[in-house]
């Protein structure tokens, strides 16, 4: 009677643990189910954002054509500086990105506005003005550049370090420009196309626009836990607006601040961007051939 008393309390204690087993192993189950884990290697789903304030400090290489007279364009930082005109907004430069998954997409707009500058042109023989006169030339140049486009990722690798990721980038950039350059009336070989004021006689390509098509890639690669390296680069123009151009810029982003659901990244990097655009011919000809390239600093809130 004692056995069975025994066994039966040994028989009642297994079949506890065994349905005790089993119902954690359905509620392990369930889980799963309810949450299944991101797969390696795959994008965070649902939408992120980017905003990016960011200032560019760059030096202008390159030459330009004003009412059929041509001009040396050439400036550095500190001269960039000092010809910006303060009576309105004198620049504007921001960026931004929303994605979902592997598809993104982008708005990059940057606004200049230099007048009166002696350094900024300087025109070349062949203009119809003579070398002498240089110093006596004002240059101002209104530009807007706004850049628009798509993003997908087409290859991603993640390690315990981080990420590494590829996107190929499609689009087109808005161009719109507005260069003159004067002098003082005596000095000009030929008034044909230039407009009068005064004792001045100027040489204004009035606003001119024209939208490049563009393609390019990015890379970006996790360092260290909030440190990335980017580096993109995109060609366009194919003489649907521009003759050629070009755009390139390389970037180290390293975490400064960060919350449940955002962080604010501090970036430092070198941008380049390249443009050739003419059109008209003899005293309506206006041709732009500029290369800009400095530092870009910058602060992206990601959410």
């Amino acid at each position: 009677m004692r056995f069975r008393q025994l066994t039966s309390r040994r028989t009642m204690r297994f079949s506890i643990a065994v349905a005790s087993a089993v119902a954690c192993l359905t509620q392990a189950q369930a889980a799963d189910r309810a949450a299944p884990p991101v797969p390696v290697g795959q994008p965070p789903a649902g939408w992120t954002f980017q905003a990016t304030p960011y200032s560019w400090l760059p030096w202008l290489s390159g030459n330009a054509t004003l009412r059929g007279r041509n001009l040396g364009v050439q400036l550095t930082p500190s001269q960039v500086l000092d010809a910006l005109d303060w009576r309105g907004i004198p620049v504007w430069m921001s960026y931004l990105e929303a994605r979902n998954g592997q598809f993104g997409i982008f708005v990059d707009v940057i606004y200049s506005k230099l007048a009166d500058s002696q350094e900024f042109a300087r025109f070349r023989q062949g203009s119809l003005l003579s070398l002498a006169t240089a110093a006596q030339v004002r240059a101002e140049l209104s530009q807007l550049v706004v850049e628009f486009g798509g993003a997908y990722e087409i290859w991603r690798s993640s390690t315990g370090r981080g990420n590494t990721s590829i996107d190929v980038l499609a689009g087109g950039r808005y161009w719109r420009q507005s260069f003159a350059a004067s002098a003082a009336v005596g000095v000009w070989a030929d008034l044909s196309g230039l407009t009068v004021a005064g004792v001045r006689a100027i040489a204004s390509s009035g606003n001119v626009e024209w939208i490049d098509p563009l393609v390019g890639f990015r890379l970006r690669h996790d360092l260290a836990p909030g440190q990335r390296l980017t580096l993109r680069g995109d060609v366009g123009g194919f003489g649907a607006g521009s003759r050629f151009s070009w755009h390139s810029i390389v970037t180290y982003e390293g975490q400064l601040a960060r919350w449940a659901n955002g962080a604010v990244d501090g970036y430092i990097g070198y941008k380049a961007l390249s443009v050739d655009y003419s059109r008209g011919i003899g005293s309506d000809r206006y041709q732009y051939n500029v290369v800009q390239h400095g530092p870009v600093v910058g602060l992206s809130v990601r959410f």
